[in-house]
């Protein structure tokens, strides 16, 4: 259950802040105290097609686990006007 609600998470964050491409602002601004410690270890591999799938994680620092929660389950209950 708890991966599922952090996989839901994930979801909604990502789909409360995308935005198309041509909106999206150029360049890249990272968050301050938001790079990742193994950032260091990482290559760049160059870009992918536009036809490869490319998967990736999102973990969230919650605030607020329990509005997280309820969000999620509201989210996912087909009755809800959420």
């Amino acid at each position: 259950m708890a991966a599922g609600l952090l996989a839901g998470a994930g979801v909604l964050a990502l789909t409360a802040i995308a935005v198309p491409a041509s909106a999206a602002p150029q360049g890249r601004h990272p968050l301050s105290g938001s790079t990742p410690r193994w950032l260091h270890q990482a290559r760049d591999l160059g870009a992918t097609s536009s036809s490869q799938q490319v998967n990736f994680g999102v973990l969230l620092a919650m605030r607020d686990q329990a509005g997280a929660v309820a969000a999620l389950q509201a989210i996912s209950d087909p009755t809800s006007p959420s």
